[in-house]
């Protein structure tokens, strides 16, 4: 049975300097996908100090969704991860789904865009 996985993480991989995370993000998302699941990464662009990751990925095994922070230095120096458009992009993608929509439920913020003084449903 293939199974549709989605796996959040505040960095993915190349995202190196952040150490052990991106790694072992890489390493169970691309296992996931060989045993035939399909499988995609939320992710910010935190990418070290001084760089984001990027865009795009020429990579076919996981697919990944690279949304980009308010802030590199925030999210490098204080852990403050702001991924603009996840809101929305969890709402096309899983808005309808039961399981998504109680887990959405249990989330302390409702809306990045929200909590950063956008627009509300901005995202």
């Amino acid at each position: 049975m293939s199974l549709r996985i989605l796996h959040v993480t505040p960095y993915a991989e190349g995202a190196w300097a952040y150490g052990g995370i991106p790694r072992l993000t890489s390493t169970l998302t691309r296992a996931l996908a060989r045993r035939g699941h399909h499988v995609t990464v939320c992710s910010t662009d935190a990418c070290s100090a001084d760089a984001r990751l990027p865009k795009a990925r020429a990579d076919d095994d996981v697919a990944l969704r690279v949304f980009p922070n308010v802030s590199n230095h925030l999210a490098y120096h204080w852990q403050c991860f702001t991924p603009l458009g996840f809101g929305a992009y969890m709402r096309e993608h899983f808005g309808r789904d039961p399981e998504a929509l109680e887990w959405a439920a249990r989330l302390p913020v409702q809306d990045y865009e929200e909590l950063i003084g956008g627009r509300p449903g901005a995202g």
